[in-house]
């Protein structure tokens, strides 16, 4: 774990471990970035993962109700409880499906955007694999669906496409855009 992230804590790294090969539900303080809180939450952990260079713990939290993603350097302590947990089947399925790329929020949208020009070109090319529906439209265009829950990465990854994308739907996201912009 060393390397590619400075803040690990190798104790919570180990309980951790320990806490997924024995499948024992852990107790955990977590500082949320998104809230800029600490909480305590009982949280079953399930497996690790690793992107944009950071290490993440995937498994189901019990303060919220559902499958998490919790970045091990903002686990700030991690105790080892009696209590066993069963994974389900597809947990890891239907995690990936509430997700926009690195962050998942609460508010479940329908994200509809049009990409034109160069951005058609890079979204058929490098960013379709994020939708569940691309329609490609007689004039070069695109339409990108995607059910998923709104987070701010969503607003960064639209206006990095410039003039060359249109939100469709929400609405909402359609406003904030164009107040951004």
């Amino acid at each position: 774990f060393a390397g590619l992230e400075k803040n690990i804590n190798k104790e919570i790294v180990d309980t951790v471990r320990k806490g997924i090969e024995l499948n024992k539900r852990l107790l955990i303080k977590y500082y949320s970035f998104n809230s800029d809180q600490i909480t305590e939450r009982q949280f079953d952990p399930y497996l690790f993962e690793i992107y944009d260079g950071c290490y993440h713990l995937i498994g189901y939290c019990h303060l919220r109700n559902s499958i998490r993603d919790l970045r091990i350097s903002r686990i700030l302590d991690a105790e080892i409880l009696d209590e066993s947990f069963v994974r389900s089947e597809n947990f890891y399925e239907d995690y990936k499906k509430g997700k926009f790329g690195k962050l998942a929020g609460e508010e479940q949208i329908k994200l509809v955007v049009k990409f034109s020009g160069e951005g058609a070109r890079y979204v058929k090319e490098y960013e379709s694999t994020k939708a569940d529906v691309i329609i490609e439209e007689q004039d070069g265009s695109l339409i990108f669906e995607k059910t998923t829950t709104m987070t701010p990465e969503i607003t960064k990854w639209i206006l990095s496409f410039g003039g060359d994308v249109v939100v469709l739907e929400p609405e909402r996201l359609r406003e904030e855009i164009a107040e951004e912009v």
